[in-house]
């Protein structure tokens, strides 16, 4: 199934979370409830000895589920006898060693070992587990143990494309290998179901499967759960069974969301399931697969990620190797991330650099090349922004690497929680040289992401603005250029509450002995109630909204208003009136400051073609200390004409023409062909095309499938010549693609393919550049060389329009200057229609710039 970025996130998070949930509540099984605020870390230990971070019973039966299903190469096989059999082998074999098996569960496969022997047969099937479990119903009347309910998360990626009531069907089977109570058969399709809504819309819904119950199922079930959401945890003293197990675990999603949302929600309702006691792990790795299915990979902290670990010897990159596989739907793919071995960066360029950072020389800042020198630099921690093959980091311990996901892009959609993700990614850097290890923080270029993180860990050691931190980044790091969402995010990050300090093992080793001194978390000083409440006003009244003052001190949106209101009242939306009106002036003066000390070498810019977001490029890379935001948004609120496409030659013809190619590809509706295009494509089109792709960011993929679909439609023009598109369709299946691929410029600017209008220039209009490339022309319009004005004609009309506009005080626009040809016609003097001129100059404001001198 395609996933978007958010979705894939989600999927990635189920496992991971429902192994943290359990690692986290290890050291605490069978324990009294603890009292609220109490401390709860992945300790290890507890009646089995499980080490620090280590997981259970919980997640290493999941495990064989998610593989064998993975292994079938398709959902629709998992309910087979094949693979039933697949996951009973590998639970057997697990148990013979294993530190802690569930007491039914362990009854259930001895059972089903002496049902394979008594038939002649050294290995179990599927059908040996089922009858021993139904014998066990049979015989005690008692088979409704939490242990399959605990497991059942891995089912649900495997149907996110499928409809929930098969999901449902197909939860019950898995749970009666073990399990055969229609209680545990229902507390596991109805945990599915919301795990694969969590997935698919980011939304926690545990009624989301009440409906395929029958009727008098469906209102008991109904029952329990607000019955769940009106306790706590530790209100359940039965939560070995599975209806208290699952009651146990939406409570403390339940109670946990009325506080905290994001990431912190997911953090806070683990630690909440393990608070409530008893089996701690069961129920808070039954609450972590839905949680992470929620909130995604990206909200488990990194501290929970490190050392995570467990039977058959996996990590938490495997687990969310495995939880994205399944999502996927495509089997397992080895030379795909994330389980390639390596990931290709061989078409991106300047991705060597590598400078230290100028805040603390124990930290290097570089592109995905400088991982090439880790060795070399005495480099023994790698904090990683990209993605990253399984062995491309070979001389740092795992435990040592902490990856993290973050698109560098501005679009909501593209990142899940960027604000969280960066912080923890600084976090990390901070934790990393706390235990006097040298560190290198990277991405691909180090030009967005790096020095953001490189930024907020900046502000935190030298005690400094971020922004100020990120100005004296780019003293070393000259193309350090964020994006505009995360330097709005430097902007919010208050310097006076910089990033938790995490404490953790120093040590990579997985401690044989358990400890209660391992894996804690120290944060700054609380602050008081009355100093919060107020720190809250003064935040609304900067104009700060109610969801994001919410999500900062972890409570309701609602809960803010009332404190606001409470303690601020109408003073503080007075107060906010008055400094923002304080702060448009401000910025209003800024502007004319900006403009009168840069504005006439912008202008000298402008009439040279330079767009807008390139202008403000180079003023910042040739006066460093001019503010890009400021930059950005004088030259906007200015009367300085900007041409709004991109600088006619920053594509070459072969790009140009490739884009038109690849268009005309998709009009037609064609595959790629790649064998045709490796054959048939001129090198220096292949070569073109991968450097103009290069700065819109697109991955080595989309190039492939692009020089396919290339490839292809010069191949149907050879079997259907009069294959054509127009202008105005080539514009827009270009803003399509653009959306669909995630396309974006470095600089901001418009990125491959290029525009009609930079097509028409380069090539003299939009027919001939058809021509050049043989295509053949549409018939609407007319080629160039047919129209019945000249070109100082053209000049003429453009320039008389203008005299006219200056004399009546009016603007020279698009549509004045139709309505005066207009009246032009009328009075007997023919002049070139607006469409005509925009197709011989390329814009109207090309045509302006062209009679300004």
């Amino acid at each position: 199934m395609r996933l978007n970025p958010l979705q894939n996130d989600r999927a990635a998070g189920v496992l991971v979370a429902m192994a943290a949930g359990d690692a986290l509540g290890a050291g605490y099984e069978f324990g009294a409830p603890l009292p609220d605020g109490a401390e709860v870390t992945m300790k290890g230990g507890g009646p089995f000895g499980f080490a620090p971070s280590e997981w259970t019973d919980d997640t290493s039966m999941a495990i064989p589920i998610a593989q064998a299903l993975l292994e079938s190469s398709s959902a629709a096989g998992s309910g087979s006898p094949a693979v039933l059999t697949m996951i009973v082998r590998a639970w057997a074999a697990w148990a013979t060693d294993a530190k802690d098996v569930g007491a039914q569960t362990s009854s259930v496969i001895a059972a089903a070992r002496r049902l394979a022997s008594a038939a002649g047969r050294d290995k179990v099937h599927a059908a040996d587990f089922t009858a021993a479990a139904a014998d066990f119903h049979s015989r005690t009347g008692r088979s409704a143990g939490n242990g399959s309910l605990m497991r059942t998360a891995p089912l649900a990626l495997a149907y996110l494309d499928r409809d929930p009531a098969s999901l449902m069907a197909e939860a019950a089977v898995v749970s009666a290998l073990t399990h055969t109570d229609p209680n545990a058969q229902e507390a596991c399709g109805l945990w599915c179901v919301a795990i694969r809504k969590a997935v698919l819309t980011g939304e926690l819904d545990v009624r989301a499967g009440l409906p395929l119950l029958p009727p008098g199922r469906a209102a008991v079930w109904l029952e329990r759960i607000e019955g769940a959401e009106r306790s706590r945890p530790r209100d359940f003293e039965h939560n070995g069974w599975v209806v208290e197990a699952l009651q146990g675990a939406w409570s403390a999603i339940h109670f946990a969301g009325l506080s905290a949302s994001g990431p912190a929600h997911l953090r806070a309702s683990l630690e909440e399931a393990v608070r409530g006691g008893r089996d701690t792990d069961t129920v808070a790795a039954i609450a972590g697969g839905l949680l992470g299915a929620a909130h995604g990979y990206t909200a488990v902290p990194f501290e929970w990620r490190r050392s995570l670990h467990g039977w058959p010897g996996l990590h938490a990159r495997d687990l969310m190797t495995l939880g994205m596989e399944l999502a996927r739907g495509e089997g397992r793919r080895d030379h795909v991330w994330p389980r390639a071995a390596h990931q290709d960066y061989s078409m991106w360029g300047r991705t060597d650099v590598l400078v230290q950072h100028p805040h603390d020389d124990g930290v290097w800042l570089g592109g995905i090349g400088s991982l090439a020198r880790v060795a070399e630099l005495g480099i023994d921690a790698v904090v990683s922004l990209c993605r990253l093959g399984v062995e491309d980091v070979p001389d740092v311990p795992s435990c040592d690497q902490a990856t993290f996901w973050v698109v560098d892009s501005a679009e909501a959609g593209d990142n899940g929680q960027p604000g969280f993700v960066l912080r923890e990614a600084a976090a990390a850097v901070e934790l990393f040289r706390s235990e006097g290890k040298t560190v290198l923080l990277h991405c691909v270029r180090a030009e967005s992401r790096t020095p953001t993180v490189a930024a907020l860990y900046g502000a935190t050691v030298a005690g400094i603005d971020p922004l100020r931190a990120l100005e004296d980044i780019r003293r070393v790091l000259p193309a350090a250029q964020p994006n505009q969402l995360f330097l709005k995010l430097l902007v919010k990050t208050n310097p006076g509450h910089p990033p938790r300090q995490l404490i953790l093992p120093s040590s990579c080793e997985i401690l044989s002995e358990p400890t209660d001194k391992n894996v804690t978390m120290t944060t700054t000083p609380e602050l008081s109630r009355e100093q919060r409440d107020t720190a809250m006003v003064e935040r609304y009244s900067d104009g700060e909204t109610l969801d994001s003052i919410g999500q900062s001190f972890g409570i309701t949106r609602e809960r803010v208003r009332q404190i606001i209101s409470k303690v601020g009242g109408t003073n503080a939306e007075q107060s906010r009136r008055n400094r923002i009106a304080a702060k448009e002036a401000s910025v209003r003066a800024a502007h004319q400051e900006f403009l009168l000390i840069y504005g006439e070498t912008a202008r000298q810019m402008a009439k040279r073609g330079v767009t807008r977001p390139d202008a403000v490029m180079k003023l910042q890379a040739l006066y460093p200390a001019i503010d890009v935001d400021l930059a950005e948004e004088a030259l906007k609120a200015s009367t300085i004409v900007f041409d709004k496409y991109q600088a006619e030659d920053i594509f070459s013809k072969e790009a140009l023409a490739a884009g038109v190619w690849y268009l005309l590809g998709a009009e037609l509706g064609l595959a790629p062909a790649p064998e045709w295009a490796a054959v048939n494509l001129d090198l220096s089109l292949i070569r073109e095309l991968r450097a103009a792709l290069e700065s819109a960011e697109a991955t080595p993929s989309d190039v492939a499938t692009i020089l396919g679909v290339v490839g292809a439609a010069q191949r149907r023009l050879t079997e259907q010549p009069e294959a054509s598109i127009t202008g105005k369709r080539y514009d827009e299946l270009r803003d399509e693609l653009v959306i669909a691929l995630g396309l974006v410029s470095r600089q901001g600017a418009f990125p491959w393919p290029p525009t009609r209008q930079t097509v028409m220039k380069r090539f003299g209009g939009w027919n001939e550049a058809l021509e050049a490339m043989g295509i053949g022309t549409t018939k609407q319009g007319r080629t160039k060389g047919l129209l019945k004005f000249t070109r100082e004609e053209y000049d003429d009309a453009v320039r008389d329009f203008c005299f006219t506009s200056t004399l009546a005080g009016t603007k020279a626009t698009y549509a004045a200057y139709d309505e005066w040809v207009k009246q032009e016609v009328a009075a007997g003097r023919p002049r070139p229609v607006g469409a005509s001129v925009r197709n011989i100059y390329g814009t109207w404001t090309d045509a302006l710039r062209a009679v300004q001198d």
